[in-house]
């Protein structure tokens, strides 16, 4: 907790994470990739940012990632001795398909926005820390909650790509509901894994279905028809998945998220799929009843896989913000 009598000004933003749902497009010229995912509200993580009369700053994190990540934003924007006092709590993982570095980007910048320099420019900034090479997802969803489709990278005349756009903004209905399921043990790439294999991109031998499945989710969506969506979304992770199985072992990215997906599937779910890569898995439920179903099935399978479960919704922000007061 912070020590809210030392602080001039101070506030505290709750961030949700996202799941990424895949891709509806690698490669298709003049544009390479394009993603759909959501914001969920749980797991979530919280960031309390006190302005004091301090001559230096202090990042106090359970996670050293998120603390070294936090550290080298300040170092870049000048802000080591801005007396800042930054505590990070709730739950932290990296590498695990729910988007931590994003998010905390994100939030640290939001955070500086509204407490030292109001005219600093997120999404630039952010772009500079490393968010939006390849999906919008993460920058979208904090930014404006929801179920977001961006629009992927364009090719300019110049031969350089411009970076994702927010293309659709959706709200899923009210009583759908997301099960979250991670794996532990178990970690996702890294950056610097990931990056041949984004990098070197080719057209997908079934575009025409990744397009198709990309209207059903729209309509389906709009017409609050979750079968359809269901369907939809898991065609759309099976073909993200066959592209990338030659970097990741397979359609997942290890046979524990693939165990995770069969349960999910055989409990009832639908919309299946392994977030990003991985191991974080996911089904969409139409109701609080089902997910409570879905639940009880994972829960016979703890003495055989140890991993982590959230009943999750989709909610129309990214993040929420309170003041904290001075004691």
């Amino acid at each position: 907790m912070l020590k809210t009598d030392e602080c001039v000004d101070g506030l505290a933003i709750k961030t949700y994470y996202r799941i990424h749902l895949g891709f509806y497009r690698f490669k298709d010229d003049p544009y390479i990739y394009g993603s759909l995912g959501s914001v969920i509200n749980t797991p979530n993580f919280t960031m309390e940012v006190c302005v004091s009369e301090k001559s230096f700053s202090s990042v106090n994190s359970p996670s050293e990632e998120s603390r070294e990540l936090i550290e080298g934003i300040l170092r870049e924007l000048n802000l080591l001795k801005s007396g800042l006092t930054i505590n990070l709590s709730g739950y932290l993982a990296h590498h695990v398909g729910l988007g931590s570095r994003t998010k905390i980007v994100m939030t640290t910048l939001k955070a500086i926005q509204k407490l030292l320099n109001p005219r600093i420019d997120i999404v630039k900034n952010a772009v500079k820390f490393g968010v939006a090479q390849v999906s919008g997802i993460g920058l979208y969803t904090f930014l404006r909650g929801g179920f977001i489709i961006d629009s992927g990278l364009k090719k300019s005349a110049g031969g350089s790509y411009i970076r994702p756009k927010p293309l659709i903004r959706l709200l899923l209905p009210r009583n759908w509901r997301v099960i979250v399921a991670l794996p532990e043990g178990v970690k996702g790439l890294r950056e610097y894994e990931e990056k041949p294999a984004l990098d070197n991109v080719v057209t997908h031998p079934e575009q025409e279905a990744l397009y198709r499945n990309l209207l059903i989710v729209l309509n389906s969506i709009k017409n609050r028809d979750f079968k359809s969506f269901g369907e939809a979304i898991t065609k759309i992770q099976v073909l993200t998945g066959k592209y990338f199985s030659r970097y990741q072992g397979g359609i997942f990215c290890c046979e524990e998220s693939e165990h995770l997906v069969n349960a999910l599937t055989k409990a009832g779910a639908l919309g299946v799929g392994q977030s990003s890569w991985g191991p974080l898995v996911y089904g969409f439920v139409e109701s609080d009843k089902r997910a409570s179903n879905v639940i009880q099935y994972l829960r016979s399978l703890e003495g055989t896989l140890k991993f982590r479960y959230w009943i999750a919704e989709v909610p129309n922000v990214g993040f929420e913000l309170f003041q904290i007061k001075r004691m």
